[in-house]
């Protein structure tokens, strides 16, 4: 670089340092010359002395402009984290809110008198005890068999069963309320109800029809009627 445009340069960055450009350039002739470092007369170095000084009291307040510039990102930090804290704190009481808002009114529950417990349950016992009535497993029957028999069986009026039945064999029903039973050899049959054996006038060869339900077994005059 041309010294022209050396020592205008470097008399601009003195002034904007904050030195004295003509000692600057001073200097730096000294050094090209070799002689800078020389020890200079009294009077010299005493003004170097207070340059010197004064050139501390300005880095001392620059440290100082740059211990306050590490301090502020602290204080943002903190402005930072109060700001979060208030905006966690809005968050939830605004949830509170919401939930007291969507859960309405608490909902009173109302203790009824004992005497109408009691009635409502009674109720529902006899209600529960006729559906069990009707229930399609109220009342079994089995029938075994001596000889060969044709049987016709309606169970509760409705589900009709027709077969012949082999020696030494037996079948099982249920029903709600009733069998209607047509047999082609009475005598060879036997017939329990929920597991009692029922007595009636069965005889080898005849035909008899039977009603049979919880009550027991009644012979009827008219056969079962075949569901169409």
């Amino acid at each position: 670089m041309p010294q022209v445009y050396l020592r205008a340069f470097l008399k601009e960055y003195a002034k904007s340092i904050d030195l004295d450009p003509e000692e600057t350039l001073k200097n730096y002739e000294k050094a090209v010359a070799g002689l800078y470092g020389i020890e200079e007369s009294a009077e010299q170095e005493t003004d170097k002395s207070k340059k010197e000084t004064k050139q501390e009291k300005k880095k001392l307040v620059y440290t100082s402009e740059n211990v306050r510039g590490v301090e502020e990102p602290s204080a943002k930090k903190n402005n930072n984290l109060i700001i979060g804290f208030a905006a966690a704190g809005s968050v939830i009481v605004i949830a509170v809110l919401l939930f007291i808002l969507t859960k309405g009114e608490p909902e009173i529950i109302k203790e009824n008198p004992y005497e109408e417990i009691l009635e409502v349950n009674t109720d529902r016992f006899e209600t529960s005890q006729e559906v069990t009535d009707e229930r399609v497993d109220s009342i079994s029957l089995k029938i075994t068999t001596k000889d060969s028999s044709w049987i016709r069986l309606l169970i509760d009026g409705a589900g009709e069963q027709e077969f012949i039945m082999r020696p030494n064999n037996q079948k099982n029903f249920k029903a709600a309320r009733e069998f209607t039973l047509l047999t082609g050899n009475a005598g060879a049959i036997e017939l329990f109800l929920n597991n009692t054996k029922l007595n009636f006038d069965g005889q080898l060869g005849s035909i008899r029809n039977y009603k049979i339900n919880r009550n027991g077994i009644i012979r009827i005059d008219n056969p079962p009627v075949k569901s169409k």
